[in-house]
């Protein structure tokens, strides 16, 4: 039986990157919590073994067995027990979420994560290491809850950078898309070296308004570009903010060493929360855009969209075979310029009343000008009530004699009637279409 070296190396992989970053964590541990704020390799174990599957899970025992070494032999267990639980307890809750989607494309996307991979396998993980433990109830339950906070805070600041790590989510980013992303990540750096480096000219006395410094750069970054690079942005501040507390500067500095990081937590979770949320939240709205113009431009009917003043938004590309005019001509124009010019007076009263009066209903006679027939209706939106004409094209297969009298009709004012040239008016009876 042939064996993969594959999984062996990607064993050895998860089990290098949790014991890295689990070092980096244990040098930021502090005597008066007893523990570290953020716990890289939950994040790191649960995003392995939700992209390439349960197996990994001897990664996450091997790096816990060298990272809990020294431990007393009850704390030992449990710790490495724990970590092992909470990785296969979030992943096994995440894959049987119903509709969960690893891109994390959407709002409730996150909002599972953080909950079913972050808040109880990190509650499962702290109350296991309370059987380990030994001491007053108090300071058991200060334990219990620092253990749960870093367990949490790496699940969110971690997780989804792996998780939309995949090279082919960006191997179609332009270059200009890529050179914003760096330039916004080197101001916010810039930015967070100033407030937690004590480098600016003035002090808040303790009030924490610099905190809010980097607030601006984040949401650009969440409303401009996609969710890795917000889970990039967070990562970086979330750096930044702890080295320089830790070194103790910055506006999260207190007396008190559990107030200070404290706040620290507070502000890390608390951004890195609302960044990706918004994020998600445009990237969805953005999703709803494209689908709606996709279903806009695959339709076989010319369809343009207005505004309430009736100028036109959009239009498919059926519009410019029917009418002859390209998209960039019909854009901002008012909807009247597609009518005879002895109905344009009339039809802005007729629009007006169908702004005022939600209903689908025919845009006039059919055969009046054009052989065909339209219809007006419209949607709504988050900015309101647009109307929606759809100029559908009727094939000239209802009849002779109704086809002959149309073409008649149409040909007596073809020349000064319709606003097109001849040309395109001729393809326009040609394919049956009428306002």
């Amino acid at each position: 039986m042939k064996v993969s070296w594959r999984y062996p190396v990607q064993v050895l992989g998860l089990a290098a990157a949790c014991l890295l970053t689990g070092w980096m964590g244990l040098a930021f541990t502090y005597d008066s919590i007893q523990g570290s704020l953020v716990w890289l390799p939950a994040g790191i174990s649960l995003a392995a073994l939700l992209l390439y599957g349960y197996r990994l899970w001897p990664g996450v025992l091997v790096a816990q067995l060298i990272l809990s070494a020294g431990l007393p032999p009850a704390e030992f267990v449990a710790a490495t027990l724990g970590s092992t639980l909470a990785a296969l307890l979030g992943t096994w809750l995440l894959r049987h979420w119903p509709d969960f989607d690893l891109r994390l494309s959407r709002v409730k996307d996150l909002l599972v994560l953080l909950l079913l991979g972050g808040v109880l396998p990190s509650g499962l993980k702290a109350s296991l290491l309370l059987f380990g433990e030994e001491g007053l109830a108090g300071e058991l339950s200060n334990s219990w809850l620092v253990g749960w906070m870093g367990d949490t805070a790496g699940v969110l600041l971690f997780t989804p950078l792996i998780l939309t790590l995949k090279p082919r989510q960006h191997s179609t980013a332009s270059a200009p898309w890529r050179a914003e992303g760096w330039v916004a990540l080197l101001s916010l750096g810039i930015v967070c070296s100033l407030v937690f480096g004590d480098l600016l000219p003035f002090d808040d006395q303790g009030d924490l308004p610099l905190a809010f410094l980097p607030a601006p750069l984040l949401i650009w970054i969440a409303m401009r570009l996609s969710l890795h690079w917000t889970a990039r942005a967070i990562l970086l501040v979330s750096a930044i903010s702890m080295l320089g507390t830790h070194l103790g500067h910055g506006p999260f500095v207190r007396e008190s060493i559990t107030e200070s990081l404290v706040l620290l937590w507070s502000f890390m979770v608390v951004d890195g929360l609302l960044a990706m949320l918004l994020c998600a939240g445009i990237a969805s709205l953005r999703e709803m855009a494209d689908r709606l113009r996709l279903i806009v431009e695959a339709n076989p009917n010319a369809i343009l969209l207005t505004d309430r003043d009736g100028r036109i938004v959009q239009v498919n590309a059926q519009c410019q075979r029917l009418f002859g005019y390209r998209p960039a001509e019909l854009m901002g124009q008012p909807v009247e310029m597609m009518l005879p010019e002895r109905y344009r007076r009339r039809h802005a009263g007729y629009h007006r009343g169908f702004i005022d009066r939600v209903e689908a209903r025919p845009m006039g006679p059919a055969g009046t000008c054009l052989p065909g027939a339209g219809m007006a209706t419209r949607f709504r939106s988050r900015s309101g009530w647009p109307p929606s004409a759809a100029k559908r094209r009727r094939r000239a297969r209802r009849g002779d004699r109704y086809h002959r009298t149309a073409r008649r009709r149409a040909g007596a004012s073809a020349g000064a009637e319709f606003p097109v040239d001849a040309a395109r008016y001729d393809r326009c009876i040609d394919a049956g279409a009428g306002l």
